[in-house]
C-alpha cells in the first residue's frame, strides 16, 4: 500500500514533574531529511531523535518541535527581597499605595526566582522518547490515509491510460491500410488526365516503407509492460515512490515515441490523452514515500 509523504501528528505526556509536548509534520522529499526543534539543554538528543524517525519513515523531510516544562513545586520557587525592596523603594518615591499593588509586584521580572535545577537530558529521554513515538504514529496514520486516497487516484489514472493505449493499438492496425486507399486516391487524381497508370509493386513498395516507419507494435508492447509492472510496485510493500517515478518516466517516453511514429490524426489524439493522464501520474507520485 502507497504512503504520503505529508502528514502531522502531536501527542502530549506528563510523568515525574515533566510536561513534554511534540509537534511533527512531514512534506516531500527525494531523501530523509530531519530537522529537530528543542531547547538548548537538551540539544545532544538530536541523535536520539533522528534514529528514532529513521526506524517509522523512510523518505520526507520531518520537522519536530518539542516542547518541555517542569512541574515544579511552590515551595522551590523564591522570592528575590532585594530586587523586590528596590521596586518598592521606586513606588514609595512616587507615592503609590503599595498594598494595593503586592500581586502585581510578584509578576515583574527578577522578583520570583524560579527553579534552576539542571538534570542530564537522557533522564528526560524516556518520557521524550514515548511523546516522539506516539506523535509519529499519528503521523504515520494520517500518510498511510492519505496514501490509500492517493493508491486510488493512480489506478484510476493508469487505468485511463491503458484503455487509450488499447484503443492505440486497435487502431494502429488499420493505419497502414488506411494509407494505402489515400495513397491510391492521391496518385488516381493526379495522374488520371495523363493517361498513367501506378504499378502495384511500386504501391506495395512505398506503402511498406510506410507501415515499417510507423510501425508502434513494440512501444504499445513496452507500454502495455510498463503500466503492468506500475501496478506490481503500487501493490507491494512500502517505500516505492522512486520505483514508481524510474517507471512513469519509461512511460512517458514510450508515449512520446507512439505519438511522433504514428502518422495518424486519431491515434495523435489518443496520445495527447494519455500523456496527459500519464504527467498526471507524476504529479502524484511525487509525493509518495
Amino acid at each position: 500500500m502507497l504512503t504520503s509523504m505529508t502528514g502531522f501528528g502531536q501527542a502530549r505526556e506528563e510523568r515525574d514533574g515533566l510536561n513534554c509536548s511534540v509537534e511533527v509534520r512531514s512534506v516531500n522529499n527525494r531523501f530523509l531529511k530531519v530537522v529537530s526543534k528543542l531547547p538548548d539543554s537538551h540539544g545532544s538528543l538530536e541523535l536520539d531523535i533522528e534514529k528514532a524517525v529513521k526506524e517509522k519513515i523512510g523518505r520526507g523531510t520531518v520537522y519536530i518541535t518539542f516542547h518541555l516544562r517542569r512541574l515544579a513545586c511552590e515551595s522551590t520557587y523564591q522570592i528575590n527581597t532585594e530586587v523586590l525592596r528596590v521596586y518598592l523603594g521606586q513606588l514609595a518615591d512616587l507615592g503609590v499605595d503599595r498594598s494595593q499593588i503586592v500581586g502585581s509586584l510578584l509578576t515583574l521580572p527578577g522578583v520570583v526566582n524560579e527553579p534552576t535545577e539542571e538534570k542530564d537530558p537522557q533522564q528526560d529521554w524516556a518520557l521524550m522518547s514515548e511523546t516522539l513515538r506516539q506523535a509519529l504514529e499519528r503521523l504515520l496514520n494520517m500518510r498511510r490515509d492519505e496514501g490509500a486516497a492517493m493508491h486510488r487516484e493512480l489506478q484510476d489514472a493508469s487505468g485511463r491510460v491503458a484503455g487509450e493505449l488499447d484503443a492505440i493499438g486497435e487502431h494502429a492496425t488499420r493505419t497502414a491500410e488506411a494509407y494505402r486507399n489515400r495513397l491510391l486516391e492521391r496518385v488516381g487524381n493526379l495522374l488520371k488526365d495523363r493517361g498513367v497508370t501506378v504499378a502495384e509493386s511500386d504501391l506495395i513498395r512505398e506503402v511498406s516503407i510506410f507501415a515499417d516507419r510507423a510501425d508502434i507494435t513494440e512501444e504499445v508492447t513496452r507500454l502495455k509492460s510498463h503500466l503492468r509492472q506500475f501496478d506490481e510496485i503500487m501493490r507491494s510493500q512500502a517505500n516505492v515512490g522512486r520505483k514508481l517515478e524510474f517507471v512513469v518516466q519509461e512511460m512517458h517516453r514510450e508515449a512520446n515515441t507512439i505519438g511522433s511514429k504514428a502518422n495518424d490524426i486519431a491515434i495523435s489524439r489518443r496520445v495527447v490523452e494519455m500523456k496527459n493522464e500519464i504527467e498526471r501520474i507524476r504529479e502524484i507520485i511525487q509525493n509518495v514515500e
